[in-house]
Protein backbone atom coordinates (compact mmCIF):
# COMPACT_ATOMS: atom_id res chain seq x y z
CA UNK A 1 0.00 0.00 0.00
CA UNK A 2 1.34 3.45 -0.78
CA UNK A 3 1.07 6.56 1.41
CA UNK A 4 1.47 10.18 0.05
CA UNK A 5 3.55 11.16 3.05
CA UNK A 6 5.74 7.99 3.17
CA UNK A 7 5.78 7.11 -0.44
CA UNK A 8 5.50 2.88 -1.70
CA UNK A 9 5.98 0.82 0.97
CA UNK A 10 9.53 -1.21 0.86
CA UNK A 11 8.68 -5.09 -0.57
CA UNK A 12 9.14 -7.50 2.31
CA UNK A 13 11.83 -5.79 4.17
CA UNK A 14 11.26 -4.21 7.72
CA UNK A 15 9.73 -0.68 8.00
CA UNK A 16 10.77 2.08 7.67
CA UNK A 17 12.87 3.10 11.32
CA UNK A 18 12.79 -0.71 12.34
CA UNK A 19 16.36 -2.16 12.50
CA UNK A 20 19.30 -2.92 14.69
CA UNK A 21 21.27 0.40 14.23
CA UNK A 22 17.86 2.48 14.53
CA UNK A 23 17.30 0.87 17.95
CA UNK A 24 21.10 1.22 18.80
CA UNK A 25 20.82 5.53 17.81
CA UNK A 26 17.65 5.26 19.82
CA UNK A 27 19.42 3.71 22.64
CA UNK A 28 22.47 5.91 22.59
CA UNK A 29 20.76 9.15 22.30
CA UNK A 30 18.78 8.41 25.63
CA UNK A 31 20.99 7.90 27.54
CA UNK A 32 23.07 10.73 26.82
CA UNK A 33 19.88 12.51 27.81
CA UNK A 34 20.11 10.64 31.12
CA UNK A 35 23.12 11.28 31.73
CA UNK A 36 22.99 14.64 31.24
CA UNK A 37 20.57 15.07 34.08
CA UNK A 38 22.18 12.36 36.22
CA UNK A 39 25.38 13.40 36.29
CA UNK A 40 25.63 16.52 37.43
CA UNK A 41 23.46 15.52 40.58
CA UNK A 42 25.89 12.62 41.42
CA UNK A 43 28.63 15.53 41.30
CA UNK A 44 26.68 17.43 43.63
CA UNK A 45 26.44 15.10 46.29
CA UNK A 46 29.63 13.64 45.56
CA UNK A 47 31.85 16.53 46.29
CA UNK A 48 29.75 18.78 48.31
CA UNK A 49 28.42 17.24 52.01
CA UNK A 50 24.86 16.32 52.78
CA UNK A 51 24.90 19.22 55.40
CA UNK A 52 26.24 21.46 53.42
CA UNK A 53 23.72 20.98 50.66
CA UNK A 54 20.65 20.92 53.00
CA UNK A 55 22.06 24.43 54.62
CA UNK A 56 22.05 25.35 50.89
CA UNK A 57 18.53 25.33 51.51
CA UNK A 58 17.66 27.67 53.67
CA UNK A 59 19.59 30.52 51.63
CA UNK A 60 17.14 33.15 49.84
CA UNK A 61 19.22 33.12 46.51
CA UNK A 62 19.08 29.69 46.23
CA UNK A 63 15.24 29.06 47.53
CA UNK A 64 14.87 32.08 44.19
CA UNK A 65 17.48 29.91 41.88
CA UNK A 66 15.63 26.92 42.06
CA UNK A 67 12.00 28.52 42.18
CA UNK A 68 12.81 29.95 38.94
CA UNK A 69 14.43 26.42 37.72
CA UNK A 70 11.11 25.08 38.69
CA UNK A 71 9.14 27.52 37.15
CA UNK A 72 10.85 27.75 33.57
CA UNK A 73 10.59 23.69 33.65
CA UNK A 74 7.06 24.00 33.80
CA UNK A 75 6.61 26.40 31.37
CA UNK A 76 8.55 24.42 28.88
CA UNK A 77 6.81 21.08 30.04
CA UNK A 78 3.42 23.05 29.23
CA UNK A 79 4.62 25.13 25.76
CA UNK A 80 5.66 20.89 25.03
CA UNK A 81 2.19 19.98 25.62
CA UNK A 82 0.71 22.15 23.70
CA UNK A 83 2.21 22.35 20.77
Amino acid sequence: MSSPLRGPAPAGGPPRGAGPWWTTLQVVLSASLILLFVVPILALFTYAPVAQVLAAGSDPQVRAALWLTFFASGLAVLAALVC
